[in-house]
């Protein structure tokens, strides 16, 4: 009795294992594929990355978003997710089917889906499932990282990944997801380029692939503080300052235009040419007005000798800057005859001619 009890325990343990195993049989069958991820950014670019590691340049990471099982009754791999937003965007879109609670992709096959096949059918999901995944306080992690141009491939369970490539060295999103868009991509700067990449949409299935990461570039720009002090100023005379920036970068004028100061006490005032001036440019700043009452005392660079030359700012957050100094000369125009007056508006140099009802030079 206790041999047959001891059999038939055994039989449904069997029994029950072998149920289990044919309900997670796609999910969980140990189908392994290798990725690898490549770009066609040179190397001499990558080593200019920013954020870069002693090893790499460029990393990716995984997140695995939905699971893949093979359905041979209708030859389609069905995704699955127990996210609910997730599930939603597979609902929503009219590049998938829905059966029995899963969705597959549409359209014919030939070579039973292979991974690229769905990677082209997916593509116009990628920035709504990296949405969800690097926006919304999801929960989602990555599972796995890979270098981009490594000689090794990056092995992944079959499964449904977002790839999101960043600088190698950072690991916090606000420093290489772009935030002034809605396409939810990330970026990685060189010295004079800005790199933005498209987050990727990868179905792992049943083959080995290589991944080409996809990305644009645009000029970087960097920033310019002038900085303006008045030590001494004339009562009822404001001063008003003048400046002409221009800027050039291999030859060419990359940047002109004017600013302006106005003082009503003495004093420092300072402004920042934001983002407009590419970086490697260099930069010439000039006073062209400050009136008859105001004497230029002094030009400090912060690169200490010319040129200025716009670079990224350091550590302490310090740009590339100019200084000038002015002080009441002692002398000033205060009664009937001409004072020109200048003013900048939208970086437009104006002229007014103000004259003046009494005469006389005060000194």
């Amino acid at each position: 009795m206790k041999i047959r009890w001891r059999l038939s325990v055994f039989c449904i343990l069997l029994a029950l294992t072998c149920v289990v195993s044919v309900g997670r049989i796609y999910a969980a069958d140990a189908v392994k594929q290798d990725v690898k991820f490549t770009t066609n950014i040179s190397q001499d670019e990558l080593d200019k990355i920013e954020g870069k590691t002693d090893d790499d340049s460029l990393v990716v990471d995984l997140y695995r978003v939905a699971e893949i099982e093979w359905d041979g009754t209708i030859g389609k791999y069905l995704f699955s997710s127990e996210e609910p937003t997730i599930m939603n965007l597979f609902r929503d879109s009219e590049a998938f089917e829905e059966k029995e609670g899963r969705y597959y992709v549409k359209g014919e096959y030939t070579d039973g889906e292979r991974s690229e096949e769905l990677a082209d059918a997916l593509e116009g999901l990628a920035a709504q499932f990296a949405e969800i995944v690097l926006k919304n306080d999801s929960g989602f992690g990555p599972v796995d990282h890979a270098s981009v141009n490594a000689m090794d491939a990056t092995t992944l369970d079959r499964a449904l990944y977002i790839a999101v490539t960043r600088p190698a060295g950072y690991s916090d999103l606000d420093d290489y997801l772009v935030n002034d868009n809605d396409e939810c991509k990330t970026f990685a700067n060189s010295f004079d380029l800005v790199y933005t990449f498209d987050p990727i949409l990868i179905p792992v299935t049943k083959e080995d692939f290589t991944i080409s990461i996809k990305y644009s570039t645009d000029t970087r720009y960097g920033d310019l503080k002038i900085v303006k002090i008045l030590e001494r100023i004339v009562v009822d005379n404001p001063g008003t300052f003048v400046f002409h920036v221009t800027a050039q970068k291999e030859g060419k004028k990359v940047y002109e235009d004017y600013h302006s100061f106005t003082f009503y006490d003495a004093g420092q005032q300072e402004l920042v040419i934001e983002g407009k001036i590419p970086m490697g440019a260099t930069v010439t700043v000039t006073e062209e007005y400050s009136g008859s009452t105001y004497a230029l005392k002094s030009v400090e660079l912060s690169s200490g000798e010319a040129p200025l030359v716009i670079l990224p700012a350091d550590e302490e957050g310090n740009i590339a800057t100019a200084t000038f100094t002015n002080d009441f000369s002692d002398t000033h125009t205060k009664g009937y005859g001409v004072r020109n007056e200048y003013d900048v508006i939208e970086g437009v140099l104006t002229f007014n001619r103000n004259d003046l009802k009494k005469g006389g030079t005060e000194s």
